[in-house]
């Protein structure tokens, strides 16, 4: 539209109007429409759906005119985001004739956003789940299963004079030989127990 807008501009605003009007300044799905300015910044045309945010879009044609050729901005507005992209039209000699505004519905990014977040959440939550489900798997598999078993042979021990060797897959060579240690000194006092019970009979 930049061309036909541009040559519009040279006519007086009410013909420029009608003429910019023609170009079907209305737009299509996420596309609002387009909305176009004069130099000092009065609204000459726009689509029907544009014209309810001419206030909220005046700061990005004002940027547009007073220097940036192409200036960007995106607003909340009725609960509606918008993009606005405000491009200055100059004539040959780079005087500013006014300025061309193309305005989009990009609440639909907003609502993909939203739904990224809810999916990350969800993500997050179920690595927080695994994660502790296989701790739990791992503390009973390396730490909790085989001290129940040492604390089971130490039973067998006291109370029924196990003879068999401490359980296997202790947590540590350290605590594995203290063990076998432990269960050799219950022993030997056992025995000397034994002994002087039946040599003071």
């Amino acid at each position: 539209l930049k061309d036909q807008v541009l040559e519009a501009l040279r006519q007086p605003d009410e013909q420029a109007a009608k003429i910019i009007l023609a170009a079907h300044l209305g737009g299509h799905r996420r596309l609002i429409g387009f909305a176009v300015f004069s130099a000092d910044g009065r609204r000459i045309a726009a689509g029907k759906d544009v014209i309810e945010f001419t206030e909220t879009i005046a700061p990005v044609v004002q940027q547009s005119l007073a220097g940036n050729p192409e200036t960007v901005s995106t607003f909340k507005d009725r609960n509606t985001s918008i993009h606005a992209m405000a491009t200055r039209l100059t004539d040959e000699s780079g005087t500013p004739k006014g300025a061309l505004v193309a305005v989009h519905d990009i609440s639909h990014l907003d609502e993909r956003a939203a739904n990224r977040q809810l999916q990350f959440t969800f993500g997050i939550i179920l690595v927080f789940f695994l994660l502790m489900t296989m701790v739990v798997t791992i503390n009973r598999t390396a730490y909790e299963r085989p001290l129940n078993n040492l604390a089971e042979w130490m039973r067998r021990l006291r109370t029924e004079n196990a003879p068999e060797a401490p359980p296997r897959g202790l947590p540590g060579a350290l605590l594995a030989g203290e063990t076998e240690r432990l269960a050799a000194s219950f022993r030997a006092a056992k025995s000397t127990v034994a002994a002087e019970s039946r040599n003071t009979m």
